[in-house]
């Protein structure tokens, strides 16, 4: 999974991976203006959540891992 991080905020994205019943996979810290991979290839098939939050706004979405 490929995140590019811009944003009006001038702080880190605190970005996590949970899985169908909320369980943390990972935790990954990444600047604003950065290009985030997340390696996603050792995750069993399934439904996923990435979560990015940063000062004062989190957005969460879903994919599906095949």
């Amino acid at each position: 999974i490929t995140f590019n991080l811009e944003s009006n905020q001038t702080a880190n994205f605190n970005i996590s991976v949970m899985d169908a019943l909320g369980n943390l996979c990972s935790t990954t810290l990444a600047q604003k203006g950065s290009l985030l991979n997340i390696d996603v290839s050792d995750l069993s098939s399934g439904i996923y959540f990435v979560r990015v939050q940063t000062s004062g706004r989190t957005t969460t979405q879903k994919f599906i891992k095949q």
